[in-house]
């Protein structure tokens, strides 16, 4: 199986892998942020003292353990651009038991496009679906980190982010 990098641009390249999409290893789409999104992108994750390297920023369309007909699945040109907004820093646990620190977003075109692909049979892993970008799947979220991401969340409160993504990729889950 063949793994291809996607640029992001002629004039920024992107670390972000995608494996090849032959439908026997589920599913697998993303779309890249372009070069404002990215400097916005890594100025909150400098503020909150975590390490982002930029060339691997990236928001999940879908993870599905289930392959698409990939006859159904919508073609779209590489520069078709998602917008989102960002008014949130959050944390979770993901799926392997490791603390995110998270840009949710707010995306109609993101959240419309995960549904078409699930329309040709993907099945998103994590319900219900969540835009966001990872800063980080390693920090343990302390006091001190607490309080820096409650300041960036005022602040986001009143001077959301507009991002805008692009380059859509469908590939395989990279297991």
């Amino acid at each position: 199986m063949q793994s291809i990098q996607i640029p992001m641009s002629a004039s920024a390249g992107n670390k972000h892998i995608v494996t090849e999409y032959t439908g026997t290893n589920g599913l697998y789409s993303s779309v890249l942020p372009d070069l404002a999104a990215i400097t916005a992108i890594q100025a909150v994750a400098t503020t909150l003292g975590i390490e982002l390297d930029s060339s691997t920023i990236h928001c999940t369309v879908c993870y599905s353990k289930i392959a698409a007909d990939w006859r159904e699945i919508p073609s779209y040109p590489a520069t078709r651009e998602f917008t989102a907004i960002c008014n949130q820093v959050d944390h979770w646990v993901g799926h392997n038991n490791k603390t995110y620190v998270v840009l949710k977003l707010m995306s109609p075109d993101i959240v419309l496009m995960n549904a078409e692909i699930q329309r040709s049979g993907a099945k998103h892993t994590f319900v219900p679906f969540q835009p966001h970008v990872s800063l980080s799947d390693s920090t343990t979220v302390d006091l001190e980190l607490q309080a820096k991401i409650d300041e960036v969340n005022s602040k986001l409160a009143y001077e959301p982010l507009v991002l805008r993504f692009n380059s859509l990729t469908i590939g395989d889950q990279d297991q």
